[in-house]
């Protein structure tokens, strides 16, 4: 019994030690701790943040511009430094998109058909490539005057030398970047101005007639004009002139108003 007591008591007195609170020393020790890790944890967070955001190491290097010269360069580089320069993260070389680049240029240069965006890793540089869109008309619409390509697309305002003037007689209203005619239209024109000299005459003007823009006038450097129609072949009607105006030179006839190509098989001139 006796010894029953004393082993009794002997697991008491390790059960109180077991659940005895720390000394406050030991206490000040784990707090210590603890606030050390923070520290050491915080500084290596913040220099993470600041190496992998801010610093030089993650920033663009160069900015490359491919395939345009002069002023078209000139452009690219304004709207590029406007984009890098707008924060922090559009600098830096791993938070650049491409295709937001790509799209913020093209919407702020229609002269360009296409811009390439492409980043290469290794030496954190930028490559840009532009193709430039191939102007063909000057486009005349209510008064105004616009530089067009040949697939439609307004490039910019204002008139360009060396190219064919379109007078748009619809005076509907457009802007930069709008299309003023369908693909088969535009490929007719196009076709069109680039041909017509093939029947001995030169074009001073193409004219569109009327809102379907179906009926096409040109008038000529020898003051008369001739009518096409869009809709048709244009290399039949192109042939018909021909023929027209060598008969009317051996026969020493002359066009003083107009030739009319608009009827299958039939010509009407006067």
């Amino acid at each position: 019994m006796a010894r029953q007591q004393v082993r009794r008591k002997r697991n008491n007195n390790y059960r109180k030690r077991l659940i005895m609170p720390s000394s406050p020393l030991e206490h000040r020790k784990s707090r210590s701790f603890k606030s050390f890790f923070i520290k050491i944890f915080s500084l290596a967070l913040l220099t993470s943040l600041y190496w992998f955001f801010i610093s030089d190491a993650m920033m663009i290097k160069k900015i490359n511009i491919k395939g345009v010269e002069g002023e078209a360069k000139i452009k690219i580089e304004s709207q590029v430094g406007n984009f890098i320069s707008s924060g922090i993260l559009s600098r830096n070389f791993y938070f650049l998109s491409t295709n937001n680049l790509e799209e913020i240029l093209q919407d702020g240069m229609p002269e360009f058909k296409e811009i390439t965006v492409t980043k290469i890793a290794g030496s954190k540089e930028v490559f840009i490539e532009g193709l430039l869109r191939d102007v063909k008309f000057n486009w005349i619409t209510g008064g105004e005057t616009y530089i067009v390509d040949k697939e439609g697309i307004v490039v910019a305002s204002g008139a360009q030398d060396l190219v064919l003037n379109i007078n748009d007689k619809t005076n509907t209203s457009i802007s930069v970047g709008d299309r003023v005619g369908s693909p088969d239209l535009m490929l007719f024109i196009d076709n069109l101005g680039s041909s017509f000299s093939s029947t001995g005459l030169e074009a001073k003007e193409i004219i569109i007639k009327n809102e379907f823009k179906r009926d096409i006038e040109v008038k000529t450097t020898d003051i008369f004009s001739v009518y096409f129609d869009s809709t048709r072949n244009l290399e039949n009607q192109l042939s018909g002139l021909t023929r027209i105006m060598v008969e009317t030179k051996r026969d020493n006839k002359k066009i003083s108003e107009y030739i009319d190509l608009r009827i299958e098989n039939k010509i009407f001139m006067k």
